[in-house]
């Protein structure tokens, strides 16, 4: 209702007083309406509203101080890591000639840029010319949600690149089964353009890699490993060794008891004797007296006071040759030898009866590391 003017003596009605009873600020010139509430009609105590509000809302607010210079409040604020950091009132000096950003950058500081980072929490934009502050500070604390757009926020998944997923369908947005199944390059190109020509079958296909019960394994050449390339199958869930491969090992052995039999031919040996003499000795019939007599006055035919003897007497001297100087009886070998024969004895072949001892059972050995099951895939 308009606003009456009450002289003394008027009747103030009920609804008068009950619009009175409820004032409303708004500005607006009706009774029961009074002025609005301004900071200069708040109490300034730090635990009332208006020293609450302005406390929170005046954090790490910029404004310009002079030049390029720019001021920044404390505040509070809160990082991507999980981490609280306080930032302390200061200034930062901008560019002239430019439009900047003032922020607070993922490591907990205050910077400015002329483009604001994916991650950052703004603060505020300035324009500045001719060396100081053109037009007015754009505050841009209230503007967190809104300033960046889905589409300019480029995807930290690129084309090509292969994830563990523990679901049993694939997720939204773009995925195939790492399953090494063919596809049409036309469907997929930019994901036949990173994979390349390794992945190519027939003309206008590529597969995708399999990594079904396979590891992967990092192409190029390690320090004293094998070179690898992208693409290439390797390696065996079982396998069996060969001779090369088997530690340096021993068998026992296990022998029967056994015998040899011998047999001989009969056989004789020839002896063989050469003609032969014996030599005798002949006594001249002396004694070996001091008058060089005979003792028995007895000869030979050949030689006079000559005999032959059969044993030999110390004094008694014999003679060797005739009267012609020969030899009367020469030392002759005998000449005898026993004729060689074979004794065609032979040793009778029979069984060792020894057997070496097999071991091991010749199956493959499992090649497989501890290991959890699950799906891979393939960002298109």
């Amino acid at each position: 209702m308009t606003r009456p003017i009450y002289q003394n003596g008027d009747v103030l009605t009920a609804e008068a007083v009950n619009a009175i009873g409820y004032p409303i600020p708004d500005g607006q010139d009706f009774i029961g309406r009074g002025p609005k509430v301004v900071d200069s009609f708040l109490d300034d105590s730090p635990d009332q509203i208006k020293g609450r509000f302005y406390n929170f809302y005046d954090r790490l607010k910029v404004s310009h101080q002079s030049g390029l210079t720019f001021a920044y409040l404390s505040g509070l604020v809160l990082l991507s890591s999980g981490s609280i950091v306080t930032i302390s009132a200061s200034t930062i000096n901008v560019p002239n000639n430019a439009t900047s950003y003032i922020y607070v950058s993922s490591a907990g500081a205050v910077a400015t840029a002329p483009s604001l980072p994916n991650e950052s929490f703004p603060l505020a934009l300035v324009t500045t010319a001719s060396g100081t502050l053109s037009g007015a500070v754009a505050d841009l604390r209230d503007k967190l949600v809104d300033r960046v757009q889905p589409s300019t926020v480029p995807s930290s998944i690129q084309t090509g690149m292969g994830m563990e997923w523990w679901g049993s369908t694939l997720p939204s947005g773009g995925w195939l089964w790492q399953d090494g199944t063919e596809y049409d390059i036309a469907t997929y190109p930019a994901l036949d353009a990173v994979l390349g020509a390794a992945f190519r079958t027939t003309a206008g296909k590529f597969r995708v890699p399999d990594r079904r019960g396979r590891v992967g394994v990092g192409a190029g050449t390690g320090t004293g490993l094998t070179a690898r390339t992208v693409g290439q199958l390797i390696g065996a869930e079982n396998h069996q060794l060969n001779v090369t491969e088997m530690p340096v090992h021993g068998h026992s052995t296990t022998e029967s008891p056994h015998t040899h039999g011998t047999s001989q031919t009969p056989h004789t040996h020839t002896f063989i004797e050469a003609a032969h003499t014996h030599p005798l000795l002949v006594w001249d019939g002396t004694d070996g007296n001091a008058s060089g007599g005979f003792a028995d006055e007895r000869v030979d035919s050949f030689i006079s006071n000559a005999a032959i003897a059969g044993e030999v007497a110390a004094t008694r001297s014999y003679r060797a040759n005739n009267g012609a100087g020969v030899p009367i009886i020469q030392n002759i070998s005998t000449g005898s030898s026993i004729a060689q024969g074979n004794a065609n004895i032979s040793l009778s072949a029979t069984s060792t009866g020894i057997t070496v001892n097999s071991q091991g059972g010749g199956a493959a050995h499992n090649n497989m590391q501890p290991s959890v099951v699950c799906n891979y895939i393939i960002k298109i």
